[in-house]
């Protein structure tokens, strides 16, 4: 029987717990020498978003080819759509290919794969080009005589979804170039 008031006893567990701490420390170290970069934060929401949109598109393109006839009349609806799929409005043809390109970059993203950073910053650059590009020419022309001959949005949902686009756009373009640590990140893969 062992008297629990012994201080010997318990400086004897505790020494016990200090090593087994020490190999819990020299295992966890060992662990991080494997993997070695930490996927920061925003890259992570990044990855999200675009996983977000790759699902997005998925399931609205399997529901407006699996109820043809359904009218999905919702704003809301049409609104995410819109807004995932960059402005393409109803779901097409190339509406899978998009859904799959926007899961593999947001799995890439995730994985830090060096191409996958690169492919986010080249869309994202290079939409978010097309949709000032876009907003400019519809203000000049909107302004002009020229709105008589060319169609231009009026429309209060599509300045805010065309607004929205650029903003997410941008932000994944300015995070994945400009935030701290995030090329580091994805060195070496």
């Amino acid at each position: 029987m062992t008297n629990d008031f012994d201080p010997e006893f318990w400086r004897r567990d505790s020494k016990s717990d200090r090593v087994l701490l020490q190999q819990k420390n020299r295992d966890l170290m060992e662990r991080a020498a494997i993997h070695p970069r930490q996927r920061p934060g925003v890259v992570t929401f990044v990855a999200v978003i675009q996983i977000s949109r790759g699902l997005i598109l998925g399931v609205a393109f399997a529901l407006l080819q699996g109820l043809p006839g359904t009218n999905w009349g919702s704003l809301a609806f049409w609104g995410t759509v819109y807004v995932a799929s960059n402005g393409a409005g109803h779901p097409g043809l190339l509406t899978p290919i998009a859904s799959a390109y926007a899961l593999i970059v947001g799995w890439g993203l995730l994985n830090l794969r060096a191409w996958a950073r690169r492919l986010a910053i080249l869309t994202s650059g290079i939409t978010s080009a097309l949709w000032i590009r876009y907003l400019v020419l519809n203000w000049l022309i909107s302004g002009s005589d020229l709105s008589t001959h060319v169609h231009t949005s009026d429309s209060t949902f599509v300045r805010e979804s065309v607004g929205l686009l650029l903003l997410v756009d941008a932000f994944i373009f300015c995070c994945l170039t400009l935030y701290p640590d995030v090329t580091e990140a994805f060195t070496g893969s």
